[in-house]
């Protein structure tokens, strides 16, 4: 096989240089069939997303999210992907957001944060 490419006479079958023109060397005949052969690879991501509530007199005090293989959205990361967990903890006081980002691959911290809730939700709404 050359180039990905195989040809075979189209009368006797034989395998025949994709480059060979005219009469077949086996049968005398003329007429060839090619096939072109192409691999594609295909990657696949997959992102999770779990959440868990621990909730004490029917407040909830404790809320916990983690993503895997999250999309980033920083430029600076190498492989566009992240993992992250953040916590919303109302047991203490104040109660604080705490959100942790690695890459993916490397297991390198991008972000590390610990805040006020209240802080973090004025931020959130642009003030």
């Amino acid at each position: 096989m050359a180039d990905g490419v195989r040809c075979w006479c189209q009368h006797c079958s034989r395998e025949l240089e994709p480059s060979h023109t005219g009469e077949c060397p086996y049968c005398g005949k003329s007429g060839k069939r090619c096939e072109a052969i192409a691999l594609v690879g295909v990657g696949v991501v997959v992102s999770t997303k779990v959440k868990a509530k621990l909730k004490k007199e029917g407040k909830t005090v404790k809320e916990v999210t983690q993503r895997g293989h999250k999309k980033s959205h920083d430029t600076k990361s190498e492989h566009g992907a992240v993992d992250e967990i953040s916590v919303v903890d109302r047991e203490v006081f104040p109660p604080m957001w705490h959100q942790v980002v690695k890459d993916s691959r490397t297991g390198e911290v991008t972000h590390d944060e610990h805040v006020p809730l209240d802080q973090k939700r004025r931020n959130n709404r642009g003030n």
